[in-house]
């Protein structure tokens, strides 16, 4: 036998089905393998983070004192902020305003800005309560100014208190209405800067009230107001972290697949399984005639009897039919050599028909 021969005799064999699939799930395996194992070496993870690009404040004081009319009752001309006063004492107020924005970075800045005293008035009816009067009375305005190092104003306000007072009352006893009126002192400032090519808009509104109308005025302010707030900017950051781990799973099935297919093509051989013939007419044989036929253990001898040979299995059939015999079955223990016999004995004559593989 030749080397090539007794190579071939020790390939396992395999349908041919399974090795094919054994092949295409291996290549299967092998691409995901190297997509990942590329993936670990090549491939940058992005990451997006939201960052400040631009942190502003915008910071306001203020303080006033009350001057009050000449009167037998308080023999003081003015009155500190914090206190309570009678409204028809008060002959105006003087308020000091004060406020700076600063950036995180310098920049232009573009600002404008207005003081307004604005007569507010509202009216309650079963809990719920309705605005009923707005009026606004401009104080005073500036313009676009161009800064490059923050915003710093100041300003003295006097205001006429009993102009208001007077008018709110005159609202009430014309209407015969109870309200709740008060004074705004609003400071309005807009600022506009370019930070990183991104336009910034900021508008801050102070916050001042006295109270109008009634015997005594209230007044409802804070004297110090910081607000911060600041501008993000999405980023996009690119990182390649190699995963070892990863990296040496992907190479480990890689090559197991590698091996798999040259395992398949090299160490097996195709089997297909071809239909034994012989044994398809046989069984077709003992189930079709499982009534008439009696399987034999041993080989039947001739020496007695003279043998015919029928060309035809249904000849024996009609034999036993007609003779009233069973058809005696014997069949082959060689793999090699299957046959097998059948026979009806009548007479000393046998009437056999031979099946071979």
């Amino acid at each position: 036998m030749s080397r090539r021969s007794k190579k071939n005799l020790t390939k396992l064999k395999l349908r041919n089905s399974t090795r094919v699939f054994l092949v295409i799930l291996s290549l299967a395996i092998f691409a995901i393998a190297s997509a990942n194992f590329y993936n670990s070496i090549f491939k940058n993870d992005t990451k997006k983070i939201e960052e400040d690009i631009y942190t502003y404040k915008n910071e306001f004081k203020s303080d006033y004192t009350v001057n009050i009319k000449e009167n037998p009752f308080i023999s003081e001309d003015t009155l500190d902020s914090g206190q309570t006063y009678i409204s028809d004492l008060i002959s105006s107020l003087d308020m000091q305003m004060h406020y700076t924005y600063s950036g995180s970075k310098p920049s232009n800045l573009t600002y404008h800005y207005k003081i307004e005293a604005i007569v507010g008035a509202s009216y309650t009816d079963d809990g719920k309560e309705y605005n009923v009067w707005n009026k606004t009375y401009p104080i005073k305005t500036v313009e676009d100014v161009i800064s490059e190092d923050g915003i710093s104003i100041d300003e003295n306000i006097h205001i006429d208190y009993p102009k208001y007072h007077q008018e709110v009352k005159s609202f009430k006893q014309s209407l015969g209405m109870s309200i709740d009126a008060f004074l705004y002192i609003k400071l309005t400032v807009n600022t506009t800067t370019v930070i990183n090519h991104q336009e910034i808009n900021n508008q801050y509104v102070s916050n001042f009230s006295i109270s109008l109308g009634d015997k005594v005025a209230v007044v409802d302010t804070k004297n110090e107001d910081v607000k911060v707030d600041s501008v993000k900017q999405n980023n996009t950051i690119a990182h390649n972290d190699i995963n070892a781990s990863k990296l040496l799973i992907s190479l480990i099935i890689m090559v197991i697949s590698l091996y798999v297919i040259y395992f398949v093509r090299c160490k097996t051989k195709k089997f297909n399984t071809i239909p034994n013939e012989f044994r398809l007419e046989l069984n077709r044989i003992l189930k079709s005639c499982q009534d008439r036929i009696v399987i034999v253990k041993n080989q039947l001898g001739t020496e007695d009897e003279d043998v015919i040979d029928v060309n035809d299995f249904g000849e024996l059939i009609k034999l036993s039919e007609e003779l009233y015999k069973p058809i005696l079955c014997w069949i082959s223990d060689d793999l090699n050599n299957e046959e097998a016999w059948f026979s009806i004995i009548s007479n000393k004559i046998r009437y056999r028909f031979i099946l071979k593989k």
